[in-house]
């Protein structure tokens, strides 16, 4: 993988240095984009690289693709590999059937990144806005790791009920 380059603020643009976890830009508190400096998997020689390190790799999912994500311990459910379907109605389009995921969400993916990066960095909390997917994604990622979780829910989301309940007797 190639190695974090910096930190870009989504607000601001300030470049904000990767050497240390950052939550927030340290000017605006905006949210942080992870860059990377890709150049050498620029091409089709850096993208055959890629599918030759994924089809070395014996099992699917979203970790097969370890020379593009962060070089950690993943913490996964075997999110990823998802098909994808032809359309009935329109002919050559597909469709991604992110139901397949292990916990039926298409949030899976990117959750299970903040999930094994904040462990990597050794947070015990991490806050996920949700009106439902998200939230869904993480109480079967909980007995994988040890992090706090706390969910912000609009007041409108109909399932704020359950989820308050779901959450507080799995805490």
């Amino acid at each position: 993988m190639p190695p974090f380059h910096h930190f870009e603020c989504s607000r601001c643009n300030q470049d904000v240095p990767a050497d240390t976890p950052q939550t927030v830009c340290p000017q605006c508190a905006g949210s942080l984009y992870v860059r990377y400096d890709l150049r050498p998997l620029a091409g089709t020689v850096g993208r055959d690289a890629i599918a030759k390190a994924a089809a070395a790799v014996p099992w699917a999912g979203m970790w097969r693709y370890r020379s593009v994500l962060p070089e950690v311990q993943p913490v996964t459910l075997g999110e990823g590999w998802t098909p994808m379907l032809p359309s009935r109605r329109h002919p050559n389009v597909f469709l991604k059937e992110e139901g397949a995921n292990p916990t039926g969400t298409f949030k899976a993916r990117g959750l299970a990144l903040a999930v094994t990066m904040a462990k990597h960095y050794g947070f015990r909390k991490l806050a996920v806005p949700s009106a439902g997917n998200a939230a869904g994604r993480w109480p079967p990622m909980q007995p994988r790791q040890a992090l706090k979780r706390i969910f912000l829910c609009p007041a409108t989301c109909l399932l704020r009920t359950t989820w308050k309940r779901l959450l507080t007797e799995q805490t």
